[in-house]
């Protein structure tokens, strides 16, 4: 399959595209639940390649 989009990451994690953002470029204003939930889904996606 392709690349992995916010969009995707965002769906798989349950939460807003901007969230996502957030994540990887201003994680504090996440909570750390949220954060970790998010970057799991992003490193899982990244590995299995969809």
């Amino acid at each position: 399959m392709g690349r992995v989009t916010i969009a995707d990451v965002a769906v798989a994690a349950g939460v807003s595209k901007t969230a996502v953002s957030f994540a990887f470029n201003n994680p504090e204003r996440l909570g750390q639940s949220t954060l970790d939930r998010i970057l799991d889904v992003a490193h899982e996606a990244a590995r299995s390649g969809s």
